[in-house]
């Protein structure tokens, strides 16, 4: 007989689904193998790129297929642009890149997430990441408007964006068992925040392989569990919260207004004849009020100089 499951939290599992944290488990096992294999680059670049797709690779898998993991930037229409990107976060269905290649560049209002990948995490590390979200969060005007940090749980959509930026590190410099690492990793994370004028809302979380995922706006961590069978837990988490994140805010958002990036279309406009064209007048547009040859409420003349009738 099937246990029934009851509403809210109070009816989820203790405990994932074997098949789910065992995927996990494997991941983080083949973290740890990248990061061994990556080494016997010999330049950092490379080595920093290689670490960089395996985090792709893996929320692509994760992911629905809707959802494009590139790297890149984003640019608003007044040409302000984050900082080149290791993962971006998309809905490929609703929005494309403005441009593509080996990296590519989206209009802001189609960034939905962003994460930082580094190899050791250590106080310019968590700098860097830091600032790269600050300027997408609070630079950058997603439909003409200010992103919000935080929405209040309960209040509408109110046609403001909101991106998650996380941090994904594969170690950390700051060692100890795991109450004492939270603690001081914590600790460090809010120090900087406070001394360099942020405002803790940058980073939504930090994951560090092997050791847990840290929830800074929330002060909470959740640890590893182990390092075998049941390892993987807080990389499960970090991954669910973004992909929760997600479908959240792409329902919220409308698509990328690709109109505005291309500006006024309209350049090079040549007026032609109306008098030949039965179909003109049967239809009132209102794009026809802004196109030249109808400032100031004028009538577009013909091509013999006659004004179309009223």
């Amino acid at each position: 007989m099937r246990t029934p499951v009851g509403r809210g939290l109070r009816g989820l599992r203790a405990s994932p689904r074997d098949v789910l944290a065992k995927g996990f488990t494997a991941a983080l096992v083949d973290f740890s193998a990248q990061f061994l294999k990556s080494s016997q680059f010999g330049h950092a670049l490379t080595k920093g790129e290689e670490r960089e797709r395996v985090v792709r690779d893996f929320l692509a898998s994760f992911l629905p297929s809707t959802y494009a993991v590139m790297k890149g930037e984003a640019v608003d229409i007044q040409d302000m642009r984050t900082n080149q990107l290791d993962v971006m976060v998309y809905d490929r269905q609703r929005n494309s890149p403005i441009a593509e290649g080996e990296s590519q560049i989206l209009p802001i209002e189609a960034l939905l997430a962003a994460v930082e990948v580094k190899s050791v995490l250590t106080k310019d590390a968590l700098l860097t990441a830091l600032a790269a979200a600050k300027k997408i969060k609070t630079e950058t005007y997603p439909y003409n408007k200010r992103p919000v940090l935080y929405r209040d749980a309960g209040k509408p959509a109110d046609g403001s964006a909101r991106f998650m930026c996380c941090l994904f590190a594969y170690g950390t410099d700051i060692g100890g068992v795991r109450g004492d690492w939270c603690r001081s990793e914590y600790a460090r994370l809010m120090s900087l925040v406070r001394d360099s004028g942020f405002t803790g809302f940058e980073l939504d979380r930090i994951y560090v392989a092997g050791r847990g995922m840290l929830h800074p706006a929330e002060a909470y961590v959740i640890f590893e569990r182990g390092e075998h069978a049941d390892a993987g837990n807080a990389l499960m988490a970090f991954t669910v919260h973004i992909y929760n994140f997600l479908e959240r805010e792409n329902r919220r958002r409308e698509p990328a207004p690709y109109m505005h990036y291309a500006g006024k279309l309209e350049k090079g406009f040549v007026a032609l004849p109306t008098d030949v064209n039965p179909a003109y007048h049967l239809v009132k547009h209102p794009v026809r009020n802004g196109r030249m040859g109808h400032a100031h409420g004028k009538r577009r003349r013909d091509s013999k100089g006659q004004q179309p009738p009223a």
